[in-house]
């Protein structure tokens, strides 16, 4: 009866901080003054999608300077607030969430609050949450994963980009989907779960390509599983699985290939970023001069991103538009200590996971009484960050061992690890250190994610190690 009690009153504590997590998140976003990140002209790829502007025609080219909180839908032709056209919409899973709040206003021809896109974001966590709580049974360690990743989703950090029409809640909200699903596996598989890793793997590569990298570690895994749960399994049903697969991949890539956005333009952008203002810049001169052949005008801006060069006026290197990153990986592998040098460099102008660059409220800056990790994270950063960004390094290699192996979810913390080092190198070979706060904020999720995981699962293996010494002594 006891232990009966000890059980439920177990679940209830799980059941409602996760629902006080969810709370607390939805009324944050609806909270007065609106807070949410200002658009800096990247959400702008989104909102054309759909035709949707500010209500205050005056206020849409002062979007950088505040979260403007109504919009409505103004139609796609005859519009004489832009140079409208389809090749400007681009194609991202990111508006699966936007679709709602877009389809209301044109329907009903009313103008919609900011802050409903954010809802429309936390309602789907939750619906995955009913779901996947209906149709599985959860381990101990499964109800850690989830209550730590709804913590992580309720923190103003994330919250901020949740108001707003950037793709990066879409990365965080597919992440989490996926972790959960791959903590389950970890305890039971099945085909059915399996393929849902492989589709918010999906629509994970196709929210941002910055995020591709991590949804290619999700898709490579679950292929892994399926290749090998299903080895024994008659043809007919294991071709009806792969049909299934085959099926989902080739309609995504048909689909996004739908999208005529030209990207050349941000290509320029990114890689003269990351090369010009960033490889380069801690690079030796006799290091460039023998890998790659550039005219002189180069060195004059050697350091400098496209913005500080103000290459819109015309790219006075088109060399670096040219290199290819099949190139960069073979001259960082012949200067090893240049790619420890630029991984440092990087890690010092990191600057916490609120992205103070941009005004977050209505009214401008986020009250600093608001609880954050954002503080905890820039106290670590001063002192130790660097160390913790190592770390993760040797615990993957103590993994590997088998007298840990046996206390821990391995494939859980070894996939996570290889996630926070993709994470952080696909944005600082991406686009440089470049608005380095903002490209880095599904790195700090995992991070955070990672850290307070294994910490949780390093408490349970003492308590439980502690618990069985003392059984066998008494």
């Amino acid at each position: 009866m006891e232990k009966i009690f000890q059980s439920k009153l177990k679940t209830y504590l799980y059941y409602s901080i996760l629902i006080c997590f969810l709370i607390k998140s939805i009324f944050f976003l609806i909270s007065s003054p609106l807070k949410g990140y200002a658009n800096n002209f990247d959400a702008n790829r989104y909102t054309r999608c759909y035709a949707v502007f500010p209500v205050d025609n005056s206020l849409i080219e002062k979007a950088h300077s505040k979260p403007i909180r109504e919009y409505e839908y103004k139609g796609f032709f005859n519009n004489p607030l832009i140079e409208y056209d389809f090749d400007s919409c681009f194609v991202s899973t990111e508006l699966i969430f936007q679709f709602p709040t877009f389809l209301y206003s044109a329907i009903l021809n009313e103008k919609f609050q900011l802050e409903s896109i954010g809802i429309v974001r936390i309602l789907s966590i939750v619906i995955f949450l009913i779901l996947f709580h209906l149709k599985n049974r959860l381990s101990t360690f499964q109800k850690v994963q989830i209550l730590i990743l709804t913590f992580l989703i309720s923190d103003p950090a994330v919250l901020l980009y949740f108001n707003t029409f950037y793709a990066e809640p879409a990365g965080i909200i597919f992440l989490t989907f996926l972790f959960i699903i791959l903590s389950q596996l970890q305890i039971s598989y099945n085909n059915k779960l399996n393929f849902f890793l492989f589709f918010f793997a999906i629509l994970l590569f196709f929210t941002k390509k910055q995020y591709s990298p991590l949804a290619i570690v999700f898709i490579g895994v679950s292929i892994f599983y399926f290749i090998k749960r299903n080895r024994t399994k008659r043809k007919t049903q294991l071709s009806k699985y792969v049909t299934i697969v085959t099926i989902t991949l080739v309609s995504s890539v048909l689909l996004y290939n739908k999208s005529h956005y030209d990207d050349s333009f941000i290509k320029e952008i990114n890689k003269t970023n990351t090369i010009l203002g960033f490889i380069f810049k801690y690079s030796k001169q006799s290091q460039i001069q023998e890998n790659f052949q550039l005219n002189k005008q180069c060195d004059n801006y050697i350091g400098k991103n496209w913005f500080e060069g103000q290459f819109w006026n015309g790219h006075p290197c088109p060399e670096i538009t040219e290199i290819g990153y099949s190139k960069l990986i073979l001259f960082l592998m012949k200067n090893p200590n240049l790619f420890f040098d630029l991984t440092n460099h990087a890690l010092i102008e990191t600057k916490g996971w609120i992205n103070f660059e941009y005004p977050q409220t209505e009214e401008g800056k986020l009250e600093d009484h608001i609880f954050t990790l954002n503080h905890q994270i820039i106290e670590l950063q001063s002192q130790y960050f660097t160390n913790l960004f190592y770390i993760p390094i040797f615990i993957f290699m103590l993994l590997l061992t088998p007298n840990v192996r046996k206390y821990f979810p391995v494939k859980q913390y070894l996939i996570t690890i290889v996630l926070l080092y993709l994470s952080f190198y696909a944005t600082i070979f991406g686009d440089g250190t470049f608005e380095l706060t903002k490209h880095l904020f599904v790195f700090y999720f995992i991070f955070l994610y990672f850290y307070c995981s294994l910490s949780f699962e390093i408490l349970f293996v003492f308590l439980k190690e502690t618990k069985y010494l003392f059984r066998k002594t008494f």
